[in-house]
């Protein structure tokens, strides 16, 4: 009985509050059968990098597009992971505590020539290339304290960028390498944030008080893809560049992480433990495309709110629709009366509220993403 009124309620809070936004697409193919995340597309969109756990520890690996010919580059007793290329295909950046501490190392494309580019007390994580290949920027502190940094490809010339004790992280550059978008905390909320290269100009993208991060600025420079827990899930979330039309990609109970897109902007590889534990999946972002379009024309406040000077200010919501929900929406009628659909929810909600409880969960992200 609590199943079927949880189901029924999450059917008419989706209505309720989605309106008239275009369904997200739902053709998601899974590439790796023996864990994966942290995925990072090669320049040329024909391989993927990632870290799996395949050979007993956590390592990097490369496949091709389609998850065929897996290929391990690293295989030793240490945690390697967050893969990233660089923009001539030519290396892979990637985080290493082979000597006690996370750094971030470089190596060929093929595995070889490996190189410790931090030397610090600290933690260096999330390495992101910019579009020159001539710097890298990261994040660096110890859990929940970090900041922003960028030094030279060749691990010289560091230089801090943010110096806020609320903690800022996983930055990315923009295609035209003048700007990096990150994750902070700084205000008390969850944020998106963007600015220079140099570190001035610093403004909020969007801000929440459920938790954001893990960003991949899209290779044309008009959208990103982040985490969010918004919902009551992990889901990947995309939105225009400046912030606005803000649209949730995936939908379901599971945990969706680290996104990336694909270098032709159709496809966003990320991390799901929808199959039992942490694989990569793709999924096409065509409709998306569209879906935020459409969302910036007519405004849904439900979801976004109105854009103010200083930032966009995602609604936050409790519930989430799990994909039988999103499936059965196109049968639905969406002229309800508003009137007769609160005092729905309201006489369900008195009838089900230990069921909606099972919708909550933490919000902290877990230690392996």
């Amino acid at each position: 009985m609590r199943m079927a009124l949880k189901f029924v309620f999450t059917i008419l809070l989706l209505l309720a509050s989605t309106g008239n936004v275009s369904a997200m697409p739902a053709k998601e193919v899974q590439l790796t059968t023996s864990s994966g995340m942290f995925p990072s597309w090669s320049p040329d969109g024909e391989k993927i990098a990632y870290s799996s756990r395949q050979s007993g520890t956590l390592d990097i690996w490369v496949m091709g597009k389609d998850g065929s010919g897996k290929r391990q580059l690293t295989s030793d007793i240490y945690l390697d992971e967050q893969p990233i290329w660089s923009p001539d295909g030519s290396k892979i950046a990637f985080v290493s505590e082979r000597n006690g501490n996370q750094d971030i190392w470089v190596m060929s494309a093929y595995g070889k020539n490996k190189k410790r580019l931090t030397l610090g007390k600290e933690r260096e994580l999330s390495p992101s290339f910019s579009p020159d290949g001539k710097k890298i920027a990261y994040m660096s502190g110890t859990y929940p304290n970090y900041d922003i940094w960028v030094m030279n490809a060749d691990g010289s010339g560091k230089k801090q960028l943010t110096f806020d004790t609320s903690g800022e992280w996983t930055p990315v550059w923009s295609p035209d390498g003048e700007k990096i978008a990150y994750m902070s905390t700084k205000s008390g909320n969850y944020e998106i944030r963007v600015m220079n290269r140099d570190g001035s100009e610093d403004k909020i993208l969007i801000t929440g008080t459920y938790w954001k991060g893990q960003l991949s600025w899209s290779t044309g420079g008009n959208k990103i893809a982040f985490v969010s827990y918004q919902s009551g899930n992990y889901d990947i979330w995309v939105m225009n560049a400046d912030g606005t039309g803000a649209q949730k990609l995936t939908a379901n109970e599971f945990w969706q992480v680290n996104p990336t897109w694909s270098p032709d902007g159709a496809k966003i590889a990320y991390s799901s433990d929808q199959s039992g534990m942490y694989e990569i999946w793709v999924i096409g972002v065509e409709s998306v495309q569209q879906a935020i379009v459409d969302t910036v024309a007519t405004p849904v406040p439900a979801v976004v709110a109105a854009p103010s000077p200083s930032a966009n200010t995602i609604k936050e919501e409790e519930l989430t629709p799990d994909r039988d929900v999103q499936s059965l929406r196109d049968y639905l009628e969406r002229g309800i009366e508003i009137t007769l659909l609160l005092a729905t929810i309201s006489l369900i909600l008195l009838l089900s509220r230990l069921s909606i409880m099972e919708f909550h969960g933490i919000q902290a992200p877990r230690k392996t993403f």
